[in-house]
């Protein structure tokens, strides 16, 4: 087994005490949620083996290499926790199998256990992770080698891990009789130093109230065991953070004679949790984002505060050129870039490191994705970094480096979906003037409607999606109209019986000429169904009411208004009050009521009765 995803973390500093192997293969689409889980093993004191699946082919092929343990996410885009446990189960049922979720409910927890798996972890509960896990291993070796074996197993690991951390023996009184190796190790106090004394005189802080240590005593004196964390003072003054458990013996008659303290450091752990929590908080905050400049100021941000950095840049090859570009900064990080930059050189000269590079006053860490270069994050501080600090910068560089190239890859998709739309917008306003030169006396004519149907849209409420669809199906009505002969379109007297048949075609001839596109299917409403009536006496399938779409219905409206103002080879124009009246008169035939009400207050105009001398038009 091999960790995947990214450049390896620097090497934490070695540990007293003794470490277990594990190989663990991780269920898991999120690479930063698996190194979490991976980073709180290790301080747990696993030495891990592992690898992350997300597809089941490859959950599969990874069974064969004999895990240790099956950690697994619950919900992935291309599998699932709970397919991950029927083929465990089917295939691997002796390996534990641990549900480790952003979210599962209480019945699912349940059916989980059901099914076979060992345990659920919450991922907002991080820190029962390593407990979790050993328990599923010993619970295996319980199972494997029955009851007897399993206890004495696990008697021989408690006295060795015991072995590694500080014991103390003390008398009744809290007088200290005895103390291992790891004890002067931790505190910086010989056996010589501590004898006959009360850890109390050697270690006690000052951080915590006398209550706390009223209630430890309370609770050993009891017989019971006392269990927590402790802030106490080594031999040099300086300050840590211990787990303490505190186990009263009894002698034969029964009575308490002795106490017996396990000390262990969690001062590295303390900080481990600390940096956990920041990759938290920050790929919490990195989700919300919604621009690279926003998610940049994020990292910029917490990098100033918690690594308490005088100055930090984060750069990023420009679109165009490929020069590397500082696109977001805090505090004063030109030093930096001079120091990266040959004397004399450009930005573009700035290299493309491939590991991070640091040295008393700054770091470099570059921002990769499965090795591809995104670009350069840069820390000014006064005093070194640590091997710790460098581990978590590798971890938010792989943080950011995701967050960019996925807002790139939107942004791009975005401006892709723009240029495709103003490509369809100009190829169908095209369109719409071919048909204008065609007839001079119409030019313009399809623009006008259009803008002024999406006007009374927007009135109605239509959605942004589908004032589009609007838009070009207006600007399309009467691209049917190809199919008419000139003689019959430039005709400037009545047409004959034939020539109505042949006219009242062009809807169809729309329709069978733009369903093909796919684009433009939404759009068809206006082309098709213009030409009906309120009343149902349209074409070209004389529609009636709401029958007729909604579209179409403000449409008609429109398409008269328009047409009736201006000159036309076979009439002239009509003055704009003449034309409100033939619209008002024709609400409730001719028009939808509403549409015609939509019409009017766009227009500012009231909707004042017809007059009655306007009684005639023919189409």
């Amino acid at each position: 087994m091999h960790a995947h995803g990214g450049a390896p973390a620097p090497s934490a500093p070695n540990r007293d005490h003794v470490s277990t192997p594990l190989r663990v293969l991780i269920v898991e689409d999120q690479a930063t949620d698996a190194e979490l889980m991976v980073l709180r093993l290790e301080d747990d004191g696993f030495a891990l083996q592992w690898q992350r699946v997300e597809t089941e082919e490859d959950f599969l092929v990874a069974l064969h290499s004999s895990p240790d343990i099956i950690l697994s996410d619950w919900r992935l885009p291309r599998f699932s926790g709970l397919r991950a446990l029927e083929l465990h189960q089917e295939h691997l049922p002796d390996v534990p199998f641990v549900v480790v979720s952003g979210r599962i409910g209480e019945e699912a927890a349940i059916d989980v256990l059901r099914k076979g798996a060992a345990d659920y972890v919450l991922k907002d509960r991080p820190t029962r992770l390593g407990q979790v896990v050993r328990r599923a291993i010993d619970d295996q070796r319980h199972r494997r080698e029955g009851e007897v074996a399993a206890a004495t197993i696990r008697l021989q690991v408690s006295a060795l891990e015991a072995a590694g951390n500080a014991i103390v023996i003390t008398n009744r009184d809290g007088r200290i009789e005895w103390v291992n190796s790891a004890f002067s190790e931790l505190t910086g106090y010989t056996a010589q130093d501590v004898l006959r004394r009360n850890p109390r005189e050697l270690l006690r802080s000052g951080v915590h109230p006398r209550s706390v240590y009223m209630q430890l005593w309370d609770t050993i004196l009891s017989g019971r065991v006392w269990h927590g964390e402790l802030t106490n003072r080594r031999k040099d003054g300086s300050l840590y953070s211990e787990e303490q458990s505190i186990t009263p013996v009894r002698d034969a008659s029964g009575q308490i004679s002795h106490f017996i303290a396990i000390k262990q450091d969690i001062s590295e752990r303390e900080q481990r949790e600390k940096e956990l929590a920041t990759v938290a908080r920050v790929s919490a905050a990195m989700r919300q984002a919604t621009s690279t400049d926003q998610s940049l100021r994020i990292i910029v941000d917490e990098l100033m505060e918690r690594l308490q950095a005088t100055g930090v840049a984060i750069t990023l090859p420009d679109r165009r050129s490929g020069e590397s570009v500082v696109e977001c900064a805090r505090g004063s990080y030109e030093p930096m870039l001079a120091a990266r930059r040959p004397e004399g050189a450009e930005s573009s000269d700035l290299p493309h490191p491939t590991d991070p590079a640091s040295r008393e006053d700054f770091v470099a860490v570059p921002l990769t994705v499965e090795h591809e270069y995104i670009g350069t994050m840069l820390l000014r501080r006064g005093h070194p970094f640590s091997n710790d600090e460098l581990r978590l910068l590798h971890v938010l560089a792989n943080i950011t480096a995701g967050k960019v190239q996925r807002e790139e890859m939107h942004e791009s998709t975005r401006r892709a979906a723009a240029e495709l739309a103003e490509a369809y917008e100009t190829t169908i306003e095209g369109w719409s003037r071919a048909l204008d030169y065609r007839d001079h006396e119409t030019e313009g004519h399809a623009l006008r409607v259009a803008e002024m149907t999406v006007d009374m849209a927007r009135a109605a409420h239509l959605s942004d999606a589908e004032l589009v669809h609007v838009r070009r199906g207006a600007l399309l009505h009467d691209i049917g109209k190809i199919c008419i002969p000139d003689s019959i379109l430039m005709n400037t007297g009545e047409l004959s019986e034939d020539e109505w048949t042949l006219m009242r075609l062009h809807p169809q001839v729309a329709f069978d000429l733009l369903n093909p596109i796919e684009f433009l299917r939404p759009a068809l409403d206006i082309p098709l169904h213009h030409h009906e009536r309120w009343d149902g006496s349209g074409y070209p399938h004389g529609l009636k009411g709401e029958e007729i779409p909604f579209a179409a219905r403000l449409f008609a409206v429109v398409d008269v208004w328009d047409a009736l103002r201006f000159d036309r080879r076979y009439r002239k124009g009509w003055p704009e009050e003449r034309v409100f009246a033939h619209i008002r008169e024709r609400a409730g035939t001719h028009f939808d009521p509403r549409a015609v009400e939509l019409f009017f207050e766009g227009m500012g105009v009231v909707p004042c009765a017809p007059d009655a001398d306007e009684r005639t038009f023919s189409e």
